[in-house]
C-alpha cells in the first residue's frame, strides 16, 4: 500500500487565475481595491480612482477642488456611496463617473 502511495503518478491541479489591469496599471501604485454590492471594481491609485466596467478600467474624473491626484481607502456605506480620501484631509464621494468633494477636514486638525 504505501508503495502505491509513494509511486502512484499524479497530477495537481493548476491553480485558476488571471491578471487584470496590468497594463492599464504599470508604473503606478494601487493603494487600495474595492468590489461594490453590484459587482464594480474601483481601485484607487496614485494617479486617481479608476473603475472597471465590461471589462475595461476607466479613470474617473477628478474634482476641480482636490489637492493631488492620489487617494486612498475606498468605502463603501449601507447605501451603496462609495468614499475615498486624500492625505490632504479632503474626502470624496464617488458619483457615477465623477469623483465629488464631500468634505474637507480644516488643516488646523
Amino acid at each position: 500500500m504505501w508503495a502505491q502511495l509513494f509511486f502512484y503518478p499524479s497530477e495537481a491541479q493548476t491553480p485558476n487565475h488571471f491578471f487584470i489591469g496590468e497594463e492599464s496599471f504599470s508604473g503606478i501604485d494601487i493603494y487600495s481595491t474595492l468590489v461594490t454590492k453590484k459587482d464594480v471594481l474601483y481601485v484607487s491609485t496614485s494617479s486617481g480612482v479608476y473603475c472597471r466596467k465590461k471589462g475595461v478600467f476607466k479613470a474617473l474624473n477628478n474634482s476641480q477642488y482636490q489637492n493631488g491626484n492620489s487617494f486612498f481607502p475606498l468605502k463603501e456605506n449601507s447605501k451603496g456611496e462609495i468614499f475615498t480620501c486624500n492625505l490632504s484631509g479632503q474626502i470624496f464621494k464617488l458619483n457615477g463617473d465623477n469623483i465629488e468633494l464631500f468634505i474637507e477636514i480644516d488643516k488646523s486638525f
